[in-house]
């Protein structure tokens, strides 16, 4: 591995990190506004606003990507290099109060944010689903009513815990390595297997994992989602499609935000 691939890998690996769990915090607060603001939500999330915070969610990742380059305790070296164990060569980046600030910003604070705007979306939702119930007469009354209230609590409750499983242990492993490198040195010179082991699932594959998770969760959970993912399908292939019209589905939940119920239980996350 030369030196430069490995300055490509990891400054697109950490574009990409960053880029991940901004959009997850983003979409929380956008549902927490249009859930609990939903007379302001439609003036608030417009079209050309909305690029903005995503083209500012890109600029915001790759400004982390490039304080990478140098090392933070040390601003005339390099944190990035290619190192060298039992024959094999890997990229490595020493940069303990880079990664530091890195996780305290772009993880912790952003799980703080989550767990706020996911409890008031969870607790919205639940009561909304408990006042359409309370509409509801006849036989099925007690079983819609569970299946709604089963359903906002499900789909909150996947996402936030994704995020929690997917992305805790790879933080908690990176601060570990970065303040007490001796015991993983330990650990890789006694038990090679299990640090790969370690290594390979909560560094390389649970994180990225976490992106290519969340649509899953969306498709599964949400119909509307479902139906949206495979017009842009049809879009791209230049296919003719039955699924919605992405305009009209889009002035439906501006509509649906200004005072539907029965929308803000159905799609509490997205």
């Amino acid at each position: 591995m030369s030196e430069g691939s490995c300055y490509f890998l990891l400054l697109a690996d950490t574009v990409a990190s960053v880029a991940s769990v901004t959009h997850l915090v983003i979409i929380g607060v956008d549902r927490f506004v249009a859930i609990t603001r939903p007379y302001y939500y439609p003036q608030l999330a417009t079209k050309r606003r909305t690029l903005v915070v995503i083209a500012c969610i890109w600029i915001y990742s790759l400004l982390w990507a490039a304080l990478m380059l140098f090392k933070w305790e040390e601003p005339s070296q390099t944190s990035i290099k290619v190192r060298s164990f039992n024959d094999t060569r890997f990229c490595s980046s020493v940069n303990t109060f880079y990664y530091t600030s890195l996780i305290s910003a772009v993880f912790i604070v952003p799980l703080f944010i989550m767990i706020i705007t996911y409890s008031v979306i969870l607790r919205v939702a639940i009561k909304q689903a408990k006042a359409i119930a309370a509409l509801e007469i006849g036989q099925k009354h007690g079983q819609r009513r569970k299946r709604r209230e089963l359903k906002a609590t499900s789909t909150v409750m996947v996402v936030f815990l994704a995020f929690v499983i997917c992305w805790l242990p790879n933080c908690i492993i990176t601060i570990t390595s970065l303040w007490y490198p001796q015991q993983f040195r330990k650990l890789r010179e006694t038990s090679q297997t299990l640090f790969e082991f370690i290594y390979i699932t909560f560094a390389q594959l649970l994180p990225p994992f976490n992106s290519c998770l969340n649509p899953l969760i969306y498709a599964v959970f949400n119909r509307f989602f479902r139906e949206a993912f495979k017009a842009v399908l049809a879009k791209i292939f230049n296919k003719p499609t039955k699924f919605v019209d992405l305009d009209k589905s889009a002035a439906y939940w501006e509509r649906s935000a200004r005072g539907s119920l029965e929308m803000s239980v159905n799609f509490p996350n997205l």
